[in-house]
């Protein structure tokens, strides 16, 4: 099995975040989902490779809209913060309880509960989107409260 090699370029992560949401938007109408952007200006460019930087966002906003109730609302913001470009991908799904939250990011981790028994996955998207942040000397939170919503906040460095 052969390891694509990484290819680092200057990337615009809202690009990238465009075609994420084109990519679901079938899923997002089905939902009925209302889709906030908030962006500061003059974003600087990433330096990160460009299948690693869809992977990360494709799965946040992707659990966000399968998590998410119908009619719900998805906010994704990009922020500045010292020499970090925060990613915030924050749902008004059905939440995360807080045992649940310390086991997220570990491999086949799947919350148990009414509501996430008939949603498909494999509970590895999110150990994969912690991995390749870290690979880039990023890092991943999150905060949730169980049937409210959850937010996902990533600090990607530019410099």
């Amino acid at each position: 099995m052969s390891t694509k090699k990484r290819e680092i370029e200057n990337i615009r992560i809202n690009e990238i975040i465009n075609n994420s949401l084109d990519v679901l938007e079938l899923e997002i109408n089905k939902k009925s989902l209302t889709i906030e952007k908030n962006y500061v200006e003059n974003l600087p460019e990433l330096k990160i490779d460009r299948d690693e930087v869809t992977k990360i966002i494709n799965n946040l906003i992707s659990n966000a809209v399968k998590y998410n109730n119908v009619n719900g609302k998805i906010t994704i913001s990009l922020n500045i913060e010292n020499n970090f470009i925060i990613l915030i991908v924050e749902d008004t799904g059905i939440g995360i309880n807080a045992d649940d939250q310390a086991k997220l990011f570990q491999q086949f981790f799947r919350a148990k509960n009414k509501q996430t028994r008939a949603i498909s996955g494999t509970g590895l998207g999110l150990s994969i989107a912690k991995k390749l942040i870290e690979a880039n000397h990023g890092k991943i939170s999150v905060e949730s409260v169980y049937k409210q919503g959850t937010k996902f906040i990533v600090h990607f460095p530019f410099k």
